[in-house]
């Protein structure tokens, strides 16, 4: 066996491998015994039948595919370590040359190539250079704090009917139509749809022309979507609505006083807000230090100099997909059926996470070479990657 290996870009590497007729011939006996083991033929003992009622049995060209996929199996390892090469996904094969019988044991029986994957090269640049302000947490305003009494105070809240025009703060149960240029569009029809008006839950604009319909009323209106609306069908166009109220009703929201906190473990209202306070604090310093390590690793990323292979941005990609299938389901939905409420298909989320997936790959395999450049003690195998971000971040945001 021969073989050669060229460098290619973004970390592959193509082998190009030739067998001798001579070899190839040890590979179909090699074959031809694997066959003779498992082959069962009347009046023999199995694994015992004679050579030439073996290769008739099962045919001379069933022996020699097993014979062609044993030679590429073994040349290819052989290949890899004798250029010292770590593949880390299967490779691409393409047969050059193949000719089963050769009169000349030395002629080249057997010509791939094989490309191969591996890990690859990583460069750091100046990154001691990385200089962040570190982002400090606000204290929690009594604005804030008020906020979460509402939402708690709304969640325990009652819905008294009434006759009256709709106004902002109601619960309405409303259904609807929408058409672009007349024609009628699936996704923006409605039967029943719940809405507390004021929480700008729908697009702008909308909202304001349910105010004033008292239930069983009907209006027809135009609105335009915004122009960086989620659905790039419909983004910036302008639909005609047919809308029906069917019930308003009065939100009329639980005093906040003892018997209220009770509900949620609390003897006094006081000690509520106390903890409401408290736990508003925390949740500022975590997300003021996921800004300080987001902006430490955007800083981080422009600094890593490597071509990432397309194959490891789709394994990371297929990794996502399943975290996300697995996800759905663990909350009870089928997969099949969050496809079909989202309008996505697999391809399309694949394709959607794409970007998301390249710096995933991207900051992973520059962090582990952080580690490697830097010597970082890591104390928990399964925590490096946050370990190498700990030390980044520290690092970054020291005077």
């Amino acid at each position: 066996m021969k073989s050669s290996a060229k460098k290619l870009p973004k970390a592959k590497f193509e082998l190009l491998i030739k067998v001798a007729a001579s070899e190839l011939e040890e590979f179909f006996e090699q074959a031809l015994k694997k066959v003779t083991n498992k082959l069962s033929v009347k009046g023999f003992r199995k694994g015992r039948a004679p050579r030439d009622v073996v290769i008739k049995e099962v045919g001379r060209a069933a022996i020699e595919k097993e014979a062609l996929d044993l030679a590429m199996s073994d040349t290819y390892f052989l290949a890899l370590k004798e250029h010292k090469l770590s593949p880390i996904a299967h490779p691409a094969i393409e047969i050059k040359k193949y000719q089963a019988a050769s009169k000349n044991k030395d002629d080249i029986a057997l010509e791939f190539k094989a490309e191969v994957v591996v890990m690859p090269e990583v460069k750091l640049k100046n990154i001691d250079n990385i200089k962040v302000k570190k982002i400090e947490a606000q204290k929690p305003t009594d604005e804030e704090v008020q906020k979460v009494v509402d939402n708690l105070r709304r969640q325990k809240a009652m819905y008294k009917e009434v006759k009256r025009e709709a106004q902002k703060g109601d619960w309405v149960d409303i259904g609807y139509k929408g058409s672009i240029n007349g024609v009628e569009q699936e996704s923006m029809k409605n039967k029943n749809h719940p809405v507390i008006l004021g929480e700008g839950s729908l697009i702008p604009g909308f909202e304001e022309n349910i105010i004033g319909l008292k239930k069983g009323d009907s209006k027809k209106f135009k609105i335009n979507f915004p122009k960086d609306y989620h659905a790039k069908d419909v983004a910036g166009k302008q639909a005609q609505f047919e809308l029906q109220l069917h019930e308003v009703k009065e939100v009329v929201m639980p005093e906040y006083d003892a018997i209220f906190t009770k509900d949620f473990g609390y003897d006094k209202p006081d000690e509520m807000l106390k903890a409401i306070k408290e736990n508003l604090g925390i949740e500022k310093e975590q997300d003021a230090v996921a800004q300080t390590q987001s902006a430490v690793m955007k800083e981080f990323e422009k600094r890593i100099i490597t071509e990432i292979p397309d194959e490891m941005n789709s394994q990371e990609v297929d990794r996502m997909v399943a975290e996300l299938q697995q996800r759905v389901e663990s909350q009870g939905l089928k997969w099949n059926q969050y496809l079909q409420s989202i309008k996505r298909d697999v391809d399309q989320i694949k394709k959607d996470l794409l970007l998301q997936a390249e710096q995933n790959v991207k900051i992973g395999l520059g962090l582990g070479s952080l580690v490697k450049e830097k010597n970082i003690e890591i104390k928990d195998e399964k925590m490096v990657a946050a370990q190498a971000v700990e030390w980044l971040v520290k690092q970054a945001t020291t005077s």
